[in-house]
């Protein structure tokens, strides 16, 4: 009986990983300042001092750090591990700082070594927004993805072109568990803010962050671009579309604080209250995590010294 259990148990475990994993949080942090045509003075003290948030968070930042002024291969590289690196059911956040520019197709996260004078030579230089998105949502489709950027600096084609758009623009159907920030609207540049340390939608980014980590990233976002919209005197007005169900936060949604270690602390136990289940992406956690926990009841309680088999003795009538 005792051997059975132990089978089952092992089925059970290897068929329900979330229960473990549902609650790392993992970010990539890029900053593109050296660019050789538009030369950027703060993403690179975007993204340092993003990660360092970020951190102090608790989220596991790839590489232990903000990765800066990247070419393209570097930058796809980075994004194809990290991806491949999530955990089951993971929230994860990717930050870009650095140029960035649109079309009626997609938006382009430009690398510092590229060098454009086509449109047409864009989807081969540059690093594709869609693609990116896909990417994380292939890799972590029952997670949450969490997209922020800081790319709609100044054009940094040497001409413009029929079809080019100023800044990004919402890419529009977006997946299911995906969160994407621009630091403006459609037809509107991001200031670098070159006479701060941080490019304003990411300075007051940081600042929100740091002060309310616990609300949801909806209502964080709204904060920010309200606050950038007034900082900048209508300038700039930093819009999102958010595809994730239920309330997702960057810390424990609800909670105070911040942590300091690597891997992300629960919220202290707090008394029982009602549960709501997330359609779709939790029945299964559920119904493995009471599976699990009959298994482990049983298991216990089963007797070694039982034996497998029952022998019967039948005695015929007199």
């Amino acid at each position: 009986m005792r051997t059975y259990l132990i089978f089952i148990l092992a089925v059970l475990l290897h068929f329900i990983p979330s229960i473990s994993h549902s609650s790392e949080r993992h970010a990539l942090v890029i900053g593109n300042s050296s660019y050789e045509v538009y030369d950027l003075k703060n993403p690179v003290n975007d993204a340092t001092d993003m990660a360092a948030q970020l951190q102090s968070m608790g989220y596991k930042i790839y590489r232990n750090g903000a990765m800066l002024d990247m070419d393209r291969s570097s930058m796809e590289r980075a994004l194809d591990d990290f991806a491949q690196s999530l955990p089951f059911g993971a929230n994860a956040v990717f930050y870009y700082a650095g140029h960035g520019m649109a079309t009626e197709r997609d938006n382009y996260l430009i690398p510092i070594s590229s060098t454009l004078e086509f449109q047409s030579q864009l989807k081969d230089r540059t690093v594709g927004l869609r693609s990116i998105v896909e990417l994380l949502k292939s890799y972590n489709s029952d997670g949450t993805n969490v997209l922020l950027l800081d790319a709609c600096r100044n054009n940094p084609l040497t001409r413009s072109f029929r079809g080019m758009q100023q800044g990004l623009q919402k890419l529009k159907n977006v997946p299911r568990g995906v969160f994407i920030g621009y630091a403006a609207e459609s037809g509107q540049v991001a200031n670098d803010n070159a006479s701060a340390k941080n490019g304003t939608y990411t300075g007051q980014l940081l600042e929100s962050m740091a002060a309310q980590p616990n609300i949801s990233i909806e209502a964080l976002h709204d904060q920010v671009a309200n606050s950038v919209y007034e900082t900048t005197n209508g300038a700039q007005f930093p819009v999102s579309e958010d595809r994730i169900y239920g309330s997702w936060c960057f810390v424990e949604c609800g909670t105070s604080g911040t942590t300091t270690s690597n891997q992300y602390q629960p919220a202290p136990e707090q008394p029982p209250i009602e549960i709501s289940i997330e359609p779709t992406r939790n029945y299964w956690k559920v119904a493995g995590g009471i599976a699990l926990g009959i298994a482990v009841i049983a298991l216990a309680t089963a007797d070694d010294t039982e034996p497998d088999t029952v022998g019967m003795t039948l005695t015929p009538p007199e």
